[in-house]
């Protein structure tokens, strides 16, 4: 009997390993990014329907990576720090912190906010608000299906 006990086990626990197809990121470093947000992006707040904007960079870039591994053509994720809201509020009349790509794009073609001149112009200092997470290789074909969205970010700018 205990051999068939520890077989059961052992097909739950590959079914559960199975099951979770959440891939892995690599972290750039702040203000190095193409800044295409062709997968579209979110506002992510403290709780569902909330105006406040996540806080904790931990929390916002978990909600973030749902909404990146919800979507099966999303390569990369980056998300804004608070302070930068406001600003996008006032130009563009809404604001997100948490945007998807879709494409894969050359670092010959990012805004390096780091390594720009003594004065810095508007995208670098813009870009400058965003943290880049890439998908890892070995993470873009290991799942087949759509992992469950963040229910606390909703959609702001649809994906192109």
């Amino acid at each position: 009997m205990l051999p068939v006990v520890a077989a059961v086990v052992a097909l739950a626990a590959a079914a559960v390993a199975n099951d979770d197809c959440t891939s892995s990121y690599t972290q750039l470093p702040h203000g190095q990014t193409p800044y295409e947000n062709d997968g579209g992006c979110f506002f992510c707040a403290k709780f569902k329907g909330s105006s406040f904007p996540i806080s904790d960079i931990g929390d916002l870039s978990d909600n973030c990576k749902q909404m990146c591994d919800n979507d099966p053509a999303c390569t990369a994720y980056t998300i804004a720090r608070a302070a930068s809201l406001h600003a996008h509020e006032y130009y563009w009349g809404s604001a997100a912190n948490c945007c998807l790509e879709r494409e894969e794009y050359p670092p010959e073609t990012y805004i390096d906010a780091q390594n720009g001149g003594d004065e810095p112009n508007t995208c670098e200092k813009e870009s400058m608000c965003w943290t880049r997470y890439e998908k890892d290789e070995d993470s873009l074909s290991k799942c087949d299906k759509k992992q469950k969205k963040s229910k606390q970010c909703r959609p702001i700018w649809k994906a192109r």
